[in-house]
């Protein structure tokens, strides 16, 4: 079972300047709340075994999705996709999630330095936590609707990867 909460609240647009706004102006705290919701929503969805859940976002989404984990201890499994979001303060020391981090060798928004930091945060804060980062792909390389950064080739192991560390983590 999967779920995608609308974070915008209906709000869409394709032009990247307009997405940059959009992203900034999102209202965290509610977003954190939304996220719940969702987390709650999905747990009480007929058909579901179990209360462990898992949470998987891409560039601001995987940025959220760290901050959900932090905020929902029903978050057993968070998969990081090269996320950021400058308004996200994470409290790791909340966070009871298992997390996989998915990075980029040459990502223009998050430097190895950033990849690092967080690491060494997530380490800090007592969170078992494996970032890995694929060599010569940009941000975003996972999103096949970017055909100047989608990397089919190394799309497909961070797929296998994260489908690996779901399996593990959400039995």
């Amino acid at each position: 079972f999967a779920l995608s909460p609308d974070l915008y609240r209906g709000e869409s647009t394709t032009d990247p300047d307009e997405a940059g706004r959009l992203m900034m102006g999102l209202e965290i705290e509610r977003a954190g709340r939304d996220l719940g919701v969702a987390v709650d929503a999905l747990r009480r969805e007929p058909g579901i075994e179990g209360s462990r859940v898992g949470c998987l976002g891409f560039c601001m989404g995987g940025q959220l999705a760290l901050y959900a984990s932090c905020l929902q201890p029903e978050i057993a499994a968070v998969v990081d996709c090269y996320g950021v979001h400058p308004n996200v303060t994470l409290d790791l020391g909340a966070c009871r999630a298992k997390v996989l981090g998915i990075f980029a060798e040459n990502d223009d928004f998050i430097s190895s330095a950033d990849v690092q930091k967080l690491e060494e945060a997530l380490a800090g804060a007592g969170v078992e936590a494996k970032l890995l980062t694929y060599v010569g792909v940009q941000h975003a390389f996972l999103n096949d609707a970017r055909p100047d950064v989608f990397d089919a080739e190394t799309s497909a192991q961070a797929w296998r990867d994260i489908e690996t560390f779901f399996e593990a983590e959400l039995r």
